[in-house]
C-alpha cells in the first residue's frame, strides 16, 4: 500500500469513528438530554400551574373564611357525625347507628331550638319546630358507592313574637357554636288578626345544621371547649337598631325624659340677692355703635351652666350674664337662688361711666364694678333726672 492510500485510508477511518461517534453521541447522549430537559420544563410548568391553583383555593379559602370566620373551626363546631358510645358497641350494624345518631341528633337540636325561641321572647303556644327534608340541589355530590363528605338536617320553625325578639333571636343563633345557618326567613305582620298586640309579627324560619364526616365525634349537641371563640358577629355594629326602626310600627320616637319638679325655695332677702348682681362691663359696640353693659349674678356660680334638653341632649350652655343696651336689650329681671323675681327694671341709658335704669317707677344709676345694692336703695333725685335728661 502505497503512502497516497495510507492517508486516504486513515482519512476514511477518521471521518467513519467521528460520524459514528456523532451519532452515537446524539442517540445516547444529546437525544437523552434534550428529552430529560423537556421532561423538566414539563414539570416546571405543571408545577407553577400546580401553584397558582394552590393559591387560588388558599385565596378561595380565606374569602369564605372572611365572610364566615366560624368555618375555620370546622371540625369542632360540626354536628357529631357518629356517636362514640353506640359506635363501641359490637354487632350493631353501621346503617342502624347512623339511623338511630341522626333521630338522636333531630331530637337534641330540635330542643336547642325551643329552647333559643322560648329564651328571647317568643310565646310558647305559637312555636312549632317540624323537620323537613334537606335541599338535595345544595348538596355536594360524590363518586358512586362513597360516603359523602357531609350531610345536614333541616327544620321549619314557625312562632310569634315581637321584632325585638326576632333580632335577639338570631344574634344568639349565630353566636351559638355550631356549623348551622338559617337559609329562609318571612315576618309577616299580625295587624290585621284578631286580638293581636301591636308589633306582633309571624315569623317562619328554614334552618339546617350540617354534620361533616370528618367532624369530632361527641354525645352532646354543641362543643365543650374550643380553642378560641370565632367572631361571626361585627363588634362595632348595634343590632338593636332595627327595633327602634321596626319596619312593622315605624320608627320608635326616643323616651321623653321627665324632669323632676322644682324645689320651691324660700325668696331670699331682697339686698342680699341683689348685693351678688353686679355690672361687670361698660363698651361700646361699634358694630351697633352704642354703649352696651353686662350684668353678672356671682351667687348662681361660674358665667356658664351646661344643661340637657327635655330628650336629655346636650344643649347650649346657659348664661348667667345679662347683655343690656337702651335699643332691644332693654328690660331684665333679676331673680333669687329660688327663681324668684325680686327686681324687674328697664335701661334709660348707658354711657361710659354709668347705668341708668327705671325700676318701680323710680330711677337708679349703677357705675361699672358696682353692684344693684346698695344702689337700689339710692334712687334718683327729680333735679338728676332731669339734669341726665331720663325722663324723655
Amino acid at each position: 500500500m502505497t503512502r497516497r492510500e495510507k492517508v486516504l485510508a486513515t482519512t476514511l477511518v477518521v471521518i467513519l469513528l467521528l460520524f459514528g461517534g456523532g451519532v452515537l453521541a446524539h442517540f445516547f447522549v444529546l437525544e437523552p438530554i434534550s428529552e430529560v430537559r423537556g421532561q423538566l420544563t414539563a414539570a416546571r410548568e405543571q408545577l407553577f400551574k400546580k401553584k397558582n391553583e394552590l393559591a387560588q383555593e388558599e385565596q378561595q379559602i380565606e374569602s369564605i373564611l372572611k365572610v364566615n370566620p366560624r368555618l375555620s373551626l370546622w371540625q369542632q363546631l360540626s354536628l357529631s357525625p357518629r356517636d362514640p358510645e353506640v359506635k363501641k358497641k359490637v354487632g350493631v350494624p353501621a346503617e342502624e347507628q347512623k339511623r338511630k345518631h341522626l333521630a338522636h341528633l333531630q331530637v337534641e337540636y330540635d330542643r336547642y331550638l325551643n329552647d333559643l325561641l322560648r329564651s328571647n321572647g317568643f310565646r310558647d303556644s305559637s312555636i312549632r319546630i317540624t323537620p323537613k327534608t334537606p335541599d338535595r340541589r345544595t348538596t355536594l355530590t360524590v363518586a358512586k358507592g362513597k360516603e359523602p363528605l357531609y350531610e345536614r338536617l333541616a327544620f321549619n320553625v314557625v312562632a310569634e313574637g315581637k321584632l325585638e325578639n326576632v333580632v335577639q333571636m338570631m344574634r344568639d343563633f349565630h353566636r351559638t357554636p355550631l356549623l348551622h345557618q338559617i337559609r329562609t326567613v318571612t315576618l309577616t305582620s299580625t295587624a290585621n288578626k284578631a286580638k293581636s298586640a301591636p308589633g306582633q309579627i309571624d315569623m317562619t324560619l328554614v334552618v339546617e345544621a350540617v354534620l361533616v364526616n370528618a367532624g369530632e365525634e361527641r354525645q352532646k349537641l354543641q362543643p365543650e371547649k374550643l380553642p378560641y371563640q370565632p367572631r361571626v358577629l361585627a363588634d362595632s355594629r348595634d343590632y338593636t337598631a332595627m327595633i327602634k326602626r321596626n319596619m312593622f310600627t315605624g320608627i320608635t320616637p326616643p323616651a321623653r325624659m321627665t324632669r323632676p319638679e322644682p324645689v320651691k325655695v324660700v325668696a331670699e332677702d331682697r339686698k342680699e340677692a341683689l348685693r351678688t348682681v353686679r355690672l361687670t362691663s361698660l363698651y361700646w359696640n361699634p358694630d351697633r355703635r352704642r354703649w352696651e353693659a353686662t350684668l353678672y349674678d356671682t351667687a348662681k356660680g361660674p358665667r356658664t351652666v351646661k344643661e340637657d334638653d327635655d330628650d336629655g341632649n346636650e344643649k347650649t350652655s346657659k348664661i348667667w350674664e345679662t347683655k343690656l343696651n337702651v335699643r332691644l336689650l332693654r328690660e331684665f329681671t333679676i331673680t333669687d337662688g329660688g327663681e324668684n323675681t325680686i327686681l324687674e327694671g328697664k335701661v334709660v341709658r348707658i354711657d361710659e361711666d354709668q347705668l341708668f335704669f327705671r325700676a318701680d317707677g323710680r330711677f337708679y344709676r349703677v357705675r361699672c364694678g358696682e353692684t344693684l345694692y346698695p344702689a337700689i336703695e339710692k334712687p334718683l333725685s327729680t333735679a338728676e333726672v332731669k339734669e341726665y335728661e331720663l325722663d324723655q
